[in-house]
């Protein structure tokens, strides 16, 4: 018998918690278990032709801040016999400052109830520190109703279930062999963006939002710029701030220099395009973006506050302090990746002619997709 559960956590953006989950539903038995998915947005998710394809209802509610009224009818009204139709739901975190899903799903009789953290932090909107309380009074109450917590991170369960709580940690696990060096990939995605092979190319993926830090990005790309005036810079992602990076993208006169891509579902072949990752995100779950940088054998750049876990080909691995600022970031890059001066292209052809397979220690270190799937799937059909 099909175990069907409620999915919460998918957006119209293609982010972290979206791969995570489109990396677990593509790896498990649809004869085992399927899902449906609970989202609060009038537009098109993010993979919803795909999802539908597997056979999964996609339950639309009006936005819960644009029509807050409607948005609590129609969602008391699924609520209602969600017991009889589901096994269980399963709820990716960013925050606890809304518990809704968990709150309905035990009032109205959903058996498994699971809360599965992706965040390390959050900095969403608080008028007077309102968000902070919410958060710190639900995770007093989460046992209440939920059966199993799951967390992305040691650091992303401390944050969202509490130093003493008892959760088990999912790694962001990933298709090691489908982020593998691809030297035809890599051709083929840098002939579409029209940029030569012996061009330096930076890179990052991740929604354009606060939390990613887009802006410090370009900082970084603008002293690399001055150091190598013909290099290029490609992210790929969107969000809310894009607009706001476009002005300043001008304001630097480097229009032809840095891409923006927007939402992209397969991000798979842009990382073998680039020669390094720049990722100084503010805070972070367990990014999945980092982990596929990783399994491309690109050279990464991170922020220090981003948990170890993450380690896992530790000669690519670079953490470096925010507080540094840009033009240390950019020294530090230039300086590891040998690119400081000299024969550039020389330098860009080297780095990409050495790139290597490292799917097996993606693998070893606890990334591997397959396997993650199938402890998941064990838990969701045997309980």
């Amino acid at each position: 018998m099909v175990k069907r559960y409620l999915m919460t956590g998918m957006t119209p953006n293609p982010g972290g918690v979206e791969a995570y989950i489109m990396n677990l539903v593509r790896h498990i038995d649809p004869e085992k278990v399927q899902f449906d998915y609970l989202v609060n947005y009038e537009e098109v998710i993010a993979y919803e032709q795909e999802l539908r394809t597997m056979g999964a209802d996609i339950i639309r509610l009006p936005g819960r801040r644009k029509h807050p009224v409607a948005h609590q009818t129609v969602y008391r009204k699924f609520f209602k016999n969600a017991g009889e139709r589901y096994d269980g739901i399963y709820c990716n975190l960013l925050s606890l400052a809304n518990i809704d899903d968990l709150t309905y799903a035990k009032k109205n009789k959903i058996n498994r109830i699971i809360a599965h953290s992706h965040n390390s932090n959050d900095t969403g909107w608080d008028l007077m520190g309102i968000r902070k309380r919410l958060h710190q009074t639900h995770q007093k109450e989460l046992d209440q109703y939920a059966e199993k917590l799951f967390a992305c991170s040691n650091m992303a369960g401390w944050f969202m279930f509490g130093k003493n709580a008892k959760f088990e940690v999912i790694h962001n696990a990933i298709d090691a062999e489908r982020f593998c060096f691809s030297q035809e990939k890599r051709n083929q995605i840098r002939t579409q963006l029209k940029i030569s092979p012996d061009t330096r190319l930076y890179g990052t993926v991740g929604r354009l939002e606060e939390q990613k830090n887009p802006g410090f990005i370009l900082d970084v790309f603008r002293w690399l710029h001055e150091k190598d005036p013909e290099c290029r810079f490609i992210h790929v992602g969107d969000g809310s701030l894009r607009g706001e990076i476009e002005k300043k993208i001008g304001e630097y006169g480097l229009e032809k220099a840095y891409l923006i891509t927007g939402a992209v579902n397969d991000t798979s072949g842009y990382y073998q395009a680039m020669d390094a990752f720049i990722f100084p995100s503010l805070y972070e779950g367990l990014p999945v973006a980092l982990i596929e940088a990783q399994a491309a054998d690109l050279p990464c750049f991170l922020t220090d506050t981003i948990s170890d876990e993450t380690k896992i080909v530790e000669e690519n691995y670079h953490k470096i302090p925010l507080n540094g600022g840009a033009q240390i970031w950019a020294e530090t890059i230039l300086g590891i990746n040998g690119l400081n001066g000299g024969h550039r292209a020389e330098a860009v052809l080297t780095i990409a002619t050495g790139r290597r397979d490292v799917s097996e220690r993606v693998k070893a270190a606890g990334y591997d997709i397959t396997q993650a799937a199938k402890q998941m799937e064990e838990y969701l059909y045997y309980g």
